[in-house]
């Protein structure tokens, strides 16, 4: 169970990191959200609860194609916003957003369960942080076609404060495979 909770870490990792060559992406995020399936359907083995995650990330994984395979434009290329683009990249920070959401909310009840209580209140707040800032992206989202530069100065901020959020993931995960696994 700990390599589970260990891979689902790495997973979340793997899809913040955007390593590329040029155009070609050496580490597309269908790996990482591969790790979190293959995490969460390992976890169900052992609670049932995990199981209900696993069409999530079958649907990332399958919508992260979209990153190998472009459908509206060169993956790596110049991020002009487009509709379709912003309508892909909603989707995406939704239902990662609910993923996590979900998982982390298990992972506190698990650790709850397993008189780790301590750690349980240090995932929820963990949860509720990155859920937090995926909901101000996704509501801030359909307005970036229209954004002044002092707005994309303003999104600085928020990609720090993601990325911080998915590295406290990361984080919890460590934790939960050392404390409740």
């Amino acid at each position: 169970m700990n390599a589970a909770f260990v891979r689902f870490g790495w997973g979340v990792l793997f899809t913040l990191i955007d390593f590329r060559f040029g155009f070609f992406d050496v580490l597309p995020d269908i790996v990482g959200y591969g790790l979190m399936w293959s995490a969460v359907r390992n976890l169900g083995h052992w609670r049932n609860v995990y199981l209900k995650m696993e069409p999530i990330a079958a649907i990332l994984m399958l919508l992260s194609l979209a990153e190998i395979f472009p459908v509206w434009g060169v993956p790596g290329g110049p991020a002009t916003a487009s509709i379709p683009l912003l309508v892909y990249s909603g989707i995406m920070l939704f239902l990662t957003m609910i993923f996590i959401n979900h998982f982390m909310y298990t992972v506190s009840r698990h650790a709850a369960e397993a008189s780790a209580k301590e750690f349980a209140a240090t995932v929820n707040a963990r949860r509720k942080f990155f859920v937090l800032i995926s909901a101000v992206w996704l509501l801030a989202l359909p307005f970036s076609l229209n954004w002044t530069e002092s707005i994309v100065e303003w999104t600085f901020v928020m990609g720090i404060l993601y990325i911080i959020a998915q590295l406290l993931l990361f984080f919890s995960c460590r934790g939960a495979a050392k404390l409740i696994a």
